[in-house]
């Protein structure tokens, strides 16, 4: 199953750590080493994957799409 999840604190390090999902996914305007939660998810055996930056296209217009009513 995949899930994008919402998170109130200022990063997603403790969801991270509990969820201990398999990926972690971030855009490719991220590097590796930027990527918080990587030494979690790495340190249990998993991965951290990378996705090619699209201009235009991100998770947070997404998100508003699906959630802004429409007219």
């Amino acid at each position: 199953m995949n899930y994008v999840t919402f998170f109130s604190e200022a990063t997603p390090l403790d969801l991270i750590t509990y969820l201990r999902s398999d990926i972690l996914v971030k855009g490719g305007d991220y590097t590796t080493e930027t990527v918080v939660g990587r030494e979690v998810v790495e340190a249990y055996g998993r991965q951290v994957c990378l996705m090619p930056y699209l201009p235009g296209v991100s998770t947070t217009g997404i998100l508003h799409s699906i959630t802004t009513p429409q007219a």
